[in-house]
This record gives structure tokens, sequence and C-alpha cells, in this order.
């Protein structure tokens, strides 16, 4: 991890000795503050202030001796339109229209045909991303930050996103199970904000799911439900993907992306914390 007051961390963040890497089961850390995993192209020139990001490497493969459970080794954005900007004060900013990064079995794959060894279980997942949205008045369509889909139907997907609902968009999760054609949604009960925020989804069984910001569950809700349905990231299948900033046909965000990490189990309190006072340590946000 680098440290200090260089480009890759905002000026106001300041060290600390904990890595998420040091918590079992990390399969995703894109960290858009650290300019060491960024680049403006396919892997050799690395990011500067105001560039446009091709590439940014997952951590929890990198930084754990090429873990191939590991979602991906990177994302990518080979399109100059749909490419995020990167700033030195340690964000992504996606621009809501067509910005998003992506992974598949080609492209940021940990083996030939397959993106990930990992079979995700949304029983038994945590999930942290730290943004600030742009659209703090309100959106005119649903938002999408995390997007993963798998099998050979675009219905076997789940989702991190701002549920667009009139005066009342908030932050929430979506699941869809192909075999039962239908969605489970969840919101967490709290309108979206101009702040900068880090907030925490734990699914971890079918009657306690959270999902709450900034290290606070009061903030949001504890009683959400989950569906037990798998995640099979390592089939030979076309339509497997994951996507940071939207997806390719739309519902993309407006936000600037600081952190997204995901752990395959879902992690205790002690765990939570940790992970929590290290997101806030990076941005000084609660």
């Amino acid at each position: 991890i680098m440290l200090g007051l260089g480009s890759s961390i905002s000026k106001t963040s300041k060290k600390s000795a904990f890595s998420p890497t040091r918590i079992k089961d990390l399969v995703g850390w894109w960290d858009f503050s650290d300019s060491k995993y960024i680049y403006s192209d396919s892997g050799s020139t690395s990011i500067t202030n105001g560039d446009s990001i091709q590439q940014i490497n997952n951590k929890a493969f990198h930084l754990q001796n090429g873990n191939v459970g590991a979602l991906g080794t990177h994302l990518t954005q080979g399109t100059s339109g749909n490419k995020p900007l990167w700033s030195s004060s340690g964000y992504a900013t996606f621009d809501g229209s067509d910005d998003y990064l992506i992974a598949n079995i080609t492209s940021g794959n940990v083996a030939t045909n397959k993106l990930s060894e990992t079979t995700l279980n949304t029983t038994g997942m945590t999930m942290f991303y730290v943004v600030n949205t742009l659209n703090s008045a309100g959106i005119s369509s649903d938002e999408i930050l995390f997007h993963a889909r798998t099998t050979n139907s675009a219905n076997h997907r789940f989702s991190f996103y701002i549920d667009d609902n009139s005066t009342n968009d908030q932050w929430g999760y979506i699941i869809q199970d192909d075999s039962a054609r239908s969605n489970l949604q969840n919101q967490s009960g709290r309108n979206i904000t101009a702040n900068i925020e880090s907030w925490t989804v734990l699914l971890d069984s079918t009657s306690a799911n959270s999902i709450y910001v900034n290290n606070n569950a009061s903030q949001g809700i504890a009683n959400g439900t989950s569906s037990n349905t798998n995640y099979n990231f390592s089939e030979n299948e076309a339509n497997i993907a994951i996507f940071i900033g939207g997806i390719a046909d739309g519902n993309n965000a407006k936000a600037r992306v600081y952190q997204v990490l995901i752990y395959d189990r879902a992690l205790d309190a002690k765990e939570i914390e940790l992970v929590n006072r290290y997101l806030n340590s990076r941005n000084k946000i609660f």
C-alpha cells in the first residue's frame, strides 16, 4: 500500500498499519486512491492527475501472490469515451452516462476462459465501498456502483446501486436468481447525500443482513433479506463479468469512487470494524 502525501492518496489521509489483506477471503480490492495500481493504458503507463483510467489492478490478486480466487486480475476499459477520470485526490469520477470498468473471462481473467476460481454466495459475503454521490439532489434512473453476472443468462446477477425512488433515492442491493426469474431488493432506508461516505454490506443469512453507512449500524438496516444464491465465476461462459461504475447498456453511476472491497465471507464485527477504521484513516470520512 502506498502511504504518505504523494499522488496516490488524498492530502488529508493519514497512515494506517492495517491492510485489508490481513483479513482472509479478500477477493476484490479496487483502490482508486493508490496510483501504483492504476494505468492510463493496458498496464504500462502509470496514471497521473486528470488522466482517463484504462486499467485498475485488483489488489486482492496482486497483493496475495496471484490469488486465483480473486475476482479477476484487473478491471479495464478500452473505449475512450467510457473511461472514468482519475484524480490525485484519490478517486475516479464516473460521469453517469457511459463510464464503466469491466473484467470477464477474456479480459482481466485469472486463467484461460476463467474470470476467477471463486463462487460468491449471497448468504456469505461482505462488501465495502467509499463513494461520493454527485447526483445527491436526486437521480432519474437507477445508478449501479458494482454489478456481477454469471451463467449464460443476464438474469443471474447482483448489484449494489442507488435505487431511483422519486424523492427517496437510496443505496441498496438487488439479487436476481436465474432459476426464479425474480428480484430481491433491499434499500438502506437512508437517502443519498452530497458527502463522501463509507458503506458496509453484510450478507450472512436469509434473515440477518445489513447495509449501513460510516461504520454506524443505526444508519441503515440490519434486518434485510437475501437469498441462498451462488454466483460461480469459474465457468467458461461469455456472459460472466463484473463491473464498477455501471454496465455496458446503462444505469451508470454519477459518482466519485474511492474504494471497493469484497470478501467471500460474512466478516465478524471485529473484522468489519478493522476495515472501516482503515477506510476512514484513508479518507477521514466519519
